[in-house]
């Protein structure tokens, strides 16, 4: 699949012009897909104080870069402890 991403305020992102590169997609499956990215996405789990400023896409993913003031981030208790 290739897209254009963006940045939208509120650490939201928004995939236009979505296309699929791997061959034809029956309908049903371009709607699917429609109906995924037709509203922006709110990332969670942003620490406060940090907003998005940037998100391209790479051949293994996103990379998004991110900005902010007195921002405290905290370990997550269960990869501490080896817990699933």
């Amino acid at each position: 699949m290739a897209a254009t991403v963006s940045v939208l305020s509120g650490n939201r992102i928004a995939f236009r012009n979505f296309q699929v590169t791997g061959g034809l997609l029956p309908e049903l499956g371009r709607a699917a897909l429609t109906a995924v990215f037709e509203r922006p996405i709110r990332l969670r789990n942003i620490p406060d104080g940090l907003r998005l400023r940037s998100v391209t896409m790479t051949e293994s993913g996103l990379r998004a870069r991110l900005s902010g003031e007195s921002v405290t981030l905290r370990s997550d208790d269960g990869a501490r402890s080896g817990s699933a």
